[in-house]
């Protein structure tokens, strides 16, 4: 099930309530500010205000936010509050970092134009905004929440760590079996590269980018994850992937020992 804090500031609330109205069209403005508050933790929208400036993180509530519009003839699952949550940390993300894309991060390489000529570095840039618009859309919302099951509960560590390189993740992440509170599926299902990188900013990974050997942005980042923790999700979640099947054959080479080549060849 997934669980989700958010760190409430003017502009996070703005973002919310532009999010919910995208998602929750049919129910009136005023019904949707009092259930996102109850939503936030808080009494109603009125209290909301008063207290916006704290800035605190707020665990999102989605049985008030519920019983809230429930109570008004509203029909408001949770995915509902999760999304727009999840759409005001991708605007936060993206404000922060000015490469990040739906498919990554980084320009990358020019790409060939269907006319058969390389991109300039304006197509090139305009593509790459391109990208980033796609990534602010409301439809990406359960990627990024998809991929905050997957990641919250592995451990950060010290340093940032070869073997979490994001596309890799995004795998891992589209294969993890979740759902929102109320038992509605969320995954498995679909995660660009984009929401993933979102998503461990959000939990308070750091992430380290590089250029392929042309000097490139390179589109994957690494992590300071566990690798050990995301090798088990990994086995776990792809159970005929390369890394779970490399695990049986040392196994089976561990049971078998000097027998194992024949047994193979055989």
């Amino acid at each position: 099930m997934v669980e989700l804090d958010i760190i409430l500031t003017p502009l996070t609330l703005d973002r919310m309530k532009s999010g919910l109205r995208l998602i929750a069209q049919t129910i009136k403005s005023s019904h949707r500010a009092d259930a996102l508050a109850r939503g936030l933790g808080f009494q109603s929208n009125a209290e909301l205000r008063a207290r916006l400036g704290d800035d605190g993180v707020c665990r999102l509530d989605p049985s008030a936010f519920n019983l809230y519009l429930a109570a008004r003839g509203f029909e408001a699952p949770a995915s509902f509050l999760f999304r727009a949550a999840a759409h005001a940390i991708t605007l936060t993300a993206v404000d922060g970092d000015d490469r990040l894309h739906m498919w990554g991060w980084g320009f990358g390489r020019a790409e060939r134009r269907g006319d058969g000529r390389w991109e300039t570095p304006r197509e090139q840039y305009d593509r790459v905004q391109r990208y980033r618009d796609e990534l602010k859309d409301i439809a990406v919302a359960d990627q990024v929440l998809r991929a905050l099951a997957m990641l919250a509960s592995v451990p950060a560590t010290k340093t940032v760590r070869p073997d979490t390189d994001s596309y890799r993740l995004k795998h891992i992440a589209e294969n993890f079996a979740c759902a929102y509170p109320d038992g509605e599926t969320l995954g498995p299902d679909y995660v660009a590269n984009g929401p993933l990188i979102i998503a461990a900013i959000h939990l308070g990974f750091r992430y380290k980018t590089a250029r392929d050997s042309e000097g490139n942005e390179w589109p994957n980042v690494t992590f300071n994850m566990s690798q050990s923790h995301l090798l088990e999700l990994d086995i776990a979640c792809r159970p005929n992937g390369a890394r779970a099947q490399d695990r049986r054959r040392k196994q089976q080479a561990r049971q078998y020992g000097s027998l194992w080549p024949q047994i193979r060849a055989a």
